[in-house]
């Protein structure tokens, strides 16, 4: 289970920059899907590179610039939470091909404790995003933009209990609520290709 939450966080993540630029928009059903401001997906896609190239101060400024001109959107605090988990997953060696190939590590999880302030952060963050959606899902179910930072916020909570804090049955508990997640944006948005990857390595794990 924790090579897998490892890879399907990795896949998860970047991949969710990279899906920055496209937006999940709802749209109706004679209406294209809207694709959000330029200016906008190069703001934070610029976040995700800086992240690439471990710059984990640098990616996070520009999520939080995001963050504090659009306060409503969860995106900006999901980005900024990946920023985190992925800066203590390369700091604890997770990010490597030792981590993978050792079955103890594996099996194990991480030796010692993620860093206390990078953890408080992180569930800032990532509980700052499930807030905004969640509110945003309240005034709209169809909101596919809330959704999906929802199913990543969710994803990126199972793998820092699972693989972190080797809390695995929580880490099950919040695969099982992101998978539910999941589908659910697959029905708004059948062309949300990273939900299809949430799902499929929440099937994976569970079977």
């Amino acid at each position: 289970m924790m090579r897998v939450c490892a890879i399907a966080s990795a896949v998860l993540l970047l991949a969710s920059g990279a899906a920055a630029a496209p937006r999940l928009h709802a749209a109706g059903p004679d209406e294209a899907p809207k694709p959000a401001p330029v200016g906008a997906a190069l703001e934070i896609e610029a976040g995700f590179h800086l992240l690439y190239e471990l710059k984990f101060p640098e990616a996070r400024a520009e999520f939080v610039s995001w963050e504090k001109s659009h306060p409503e959107d969860p995106l900006g605090s999901v980005s900024e939470a990946a920023a985190y988990l992925f800066e203590e997953f390369y700091q604890q060696g997770v990010l490597t091909s030792d981590f993978f190939l050792n079955d103890k590590r594996l099996l194990g999880g991480i030796e010692g404790k993620p860093d206390a302030k990078r953890k408080a952060a992180f569930n800032e963050a990532v509980g700052r995003a499930r807030d905004i959606a969640r509110r945003r899902l309240k005034a709209n179910a169809s909101d596919a933009d809330a959704l999906f930072a929802l199913t990543l916020a969710t994803g990126m909570q199972a793998d820092f209990a699972g693989i972190l804090e080797r809390h695995h049955i929580e880490g099950m508990r919040l695969i099982h609520e992101s998978e539910s997640l999941a589908k659910q944006l697959i029905v708004l948005r059948p062309d949300a290709a990273d939900a299809y990857l949430a799902l499929g390595a929440a099937n994976y794990i569970i079977g």
